[in-house]
């Protein structure tokens, strides 16, 4: 074999083994896209376009023993619209996958 053949394959068998987790779930949705954090000030008024976004919201529990919740993803359907909601800190451009709930704003 070439050892040009070799790079590739060693290649993309690193990428596979580093986008599954132990339980071998893809987890490649959040990485290929960078986290944006929300600013103040927040927006207040947002047009109507489709772009989700998986936005970290807080869920407002707080507890004494772990594991607790106190944040979880919630699909917006776009940026502003999930910038305008005082609870999330920021998103990632793509809508949320795995037991993600839907924010319908």
């Amino acid at each position: 074999m070439s050892l040009l053949k070799i790079c590739g394959i060693s290649l993309l068998l690193l990428f596979h083994a580093s986008a599954t987790n132990a339980n071998g779930t893809d987890k490649t949705h959040i990485e290929e896209s960078p986290y944006t954090r929300c600013e103040n000030p927040r927006p207040e008024v947002c047009q109507q376009s489709y772009f989700p976004v998986c936005a970290n919201r807080d869920t407002g529990i707080r507890c004494i023993k772990v594991p607790c919740p106190s944040e979880k993803k919630v699909t917006y359907s776009n940026s502003c619209m999930a910038c305008a909601d005082k609870k999330v800190y920021g998103f990632w451009d793509s809508a949320c996958k795995d037991n993600a709930d839907t924010n319908n704003h």
